[in-house]
């Protein structure tokens, strides 16, 4: 009689986790750009700094479009912030918060193809919410 074994288990994706930079990182909620002297927000700092000692890919993703990008990695090396990938909007990307949200949404989806994402913080209920329907947990900075 044969016997039937269990598929062999599938490969777990890698961890990820993303973080929104004004408002989560920086002190300077959307749609005010965090100022190089911007204070952090600590546990979110705290948080980013702790997984730079682990396996975990981190993402920022900001709603600021990529001419943006100079200040920003400026701003989390001078705070020493680790991160494998800055992700920013197209500077030619239509403006406005819901534009904002559905392209975090968007690029959300895309690292999931390839990673587990285990938490997603952004200071915005929208952003959240659309994580959130991506089964995504989430967490909000404030």
């Amino acid at each position: 009689m044969a016997t039937l074994s269990p598929d062999p288990p599938s490969p777990e994706k890698p961890k990820a986790v993303a973080f929104d930079f004004d408002g989560t990182l920086a002190a300077a909620p959307w749609p005010s750009y965090a100022s190089p002297a911007a204070d952090e927000v600590p546990a979110m700092c705290d948080l980013l700094r702790v997984l730079a000692d682990t396996p975990v890919t981190v993402y920022v993703i900001s709603g600021r479009e990529e001419s943006q990008r100079d200040p920003v990695v400026s701003w989390l090396r001078q705070h020493g912030l680790a991160y494998d990938e800055l992700i920013l909007r197209p500077d030619d990307d239509t403006p406005g918060p819901v534009a904002v949200a559905t392209y975090k949404h968007t690029r959300l989806k895309e690292i999931l193809k390839s990673h587990q994402v285990l938490l997603f913080a952004d200071d915005r209920p929208d952003a959240r919410r659309l994580a959130h329907q991506l089964g995504i947990p989430t967490v909000d900075p404030t």
